[in-house]
């Protein structure tokens, strides 16, 4: 429980001071460590990082976890495809 408890803690903290800087950098959007870690999953996807890079980066023991992940903010690339076969 202890452990939980400052788990719960410290995201609290950060996303209070995510808040903070999104308001220090005139923006109205929330911010939180959530946000954060989907918007950087989103920017790797866009700049086609590796997925092996990204598995380091992320800590994940199985490169299929990290597949999973990316594969949630592939939307562009799916809507390139498209675009190229309907010839938009």
């Amino acid at each position: 429980m202890a452990l939980r408890r400052r788990i719960s803690d410290t995201v609290r903290r950060l996303n209070k001071a995510m808040t903070t800087i999104m308001s220090l950098i005139g923006s109205t959007k929330n911010g939180s460590q959530h946000k954060a870690r989907h918007s950087f999953a989103q920017r790797a996807e866009e700049k086609d990082i590796h997925p092996k890079v990204l598995q380091k980066m992320y800590r994940h023991e199985s490169i299929l976890t990290t597949m999973i992940y990316q594969s949630n903010f592939s939307f562009k690339k799916a809507d390139d495809a498209l675009d190229i076969v309907l010839d938009f």
